[in-house]
């Protein structure tokens, strides 16, 4: 019947503030938001975002930890590079609130180079403000975080070779193209330099998300399926009974 994630709502308020976001910070910036990274990623991802940043200096970084235990503990990684980081929760003094989101402490970020999402709940936020996003749990055999979510902000993904807990609807997003799945470290920061350039020469994004939109709008529904199916099956069980 599908899977009823397809029909969540996005929470409009966190898309507005991504957008306020990224036209006053990272305008100018190719966005690359690794979202939901579990453990046994860090170190993966902390290598690639060092090796990235010292060769291109237009890009800007979000990594988002899986769980809240993860918040203050991999922040390390960084703290003897020229990466500067700018965790999540000094941008507003209450972290569900952007409407007190002050423009100065928005201007600053351009200063940093990686956002680090210290905050729970805000993971539309993340992505929206991004170009790319590539979604943990899938390079550490904890087959992958939910890809839906992207695909509703219409945002490319890249997974790791993990992904037996979203094989629907991954299977059927690598075979439309709009997912692309990497074996590893090496072919997952070949990929981001690749979706880089792709971008620089405004060839990134333009076909995909169409290509996105019409693959949510085709795998919605499952709602309406399930209802049917729960209700046709009840009225079958009274009638026999």
């Amino acid at each position: 019947m599908g899977d009823a994630r397809f029909e969540q709502k996005v929470p409009s308020h966190q898309i507005v503030a991504a957008s306020k976001l990224k036209k006053i910070a990272f305008k100018k910036y190719f966005t690359i938001c690794f979202a939901s990274i579990g453990k046994q990623e860090f170190t993966i991802i902390s290598e690639i975002i060092r090796d990235l940043h010292a060769k291109y200096k237009d890009i800007f970084f979000i990594l988002v930890p899986r769980h809240p235990n993860d918040f203050y503990k991999y922040k390390i990684l960084f703290e003897d590079s020229s990466i500067k980081v700018k965790p999540r929760s000094e941008m507003v003094e209450i972290k569900s609130d952007f409407k007190i989101c002050d423009e100065k402490k928005i201007k600053h970020l351009n200063n940093f180079s990686l956002l680090w999402g210290d905050s729970l709940g805000e993971l539309n936020f993340y992505m929206a403000m991004s170009d790319l996003v590539f979604m943990g749990d899938s390079l550490n055999k904890e087959g992958s975080h939910n890809i839906i979510e992207p695909f509703a902000l219409q945002k490319p993904v890249l997974v790791g070779p993990s992904i037996w807990g979203i094989e629907y609807p991954a299977l059927e997003a690598l075979d439309v193209g709009i997912l692309k799945k990497i074996s590893g470290q090496k072919e997952l920061a070949a990929a981001l330099v690749s979706a880089y350039h792709n971008k620089k020469n405004n060839s990134f994004n333009e076909s995909q998300v169409k290509n996105i939109k019409n693959f949510y709008k085709s795998n919605q529904g499952a709602s309406d399926l399930f209802m049917d199916q729960m209700f046709n099956n009840k009225f079958l069980e009274l009638n026999n009974n």
